[in-house]
């Protein structure tokens, strides 16, 4: 009998810019299942919210999530 130990699971920040970020999930290796039904390693936005990845390894699976916010900036002329 093996016993197979849950993959820690976890999401990253690959890449930003000022327009979006590119979430990386870890570890390395797994099948990936996004909250949005993606499936690969890395999922790219550019909205704020919640976010979350299942990760599998040797079938057990375990979840992450994530919470991108975005900052705006305001800029006030004094014209």
């Amino acid at each position: 009998v093996t016993i197979n130990a849950y993959p820690a699971a976890s999401i990253s920040t690959q890449s930003f810019s000022a327009c979006t970020v590119v979430l990386k999930a870890n570890p390395s290796g797994a099948i990936y299942k996004w909250h949005d039904g993606s499936t690969g390693s890395t999922y790219t936005t550019s909205h704020g919210a919640a976010y979350s990845v299942g990760v599998t390894v040797n079938n057990c699976t375990s979840n992450a999530f994530y919470t991108y916010q975005r900052t705006y900036l305001s800029f006030v002329s004094n014209v």
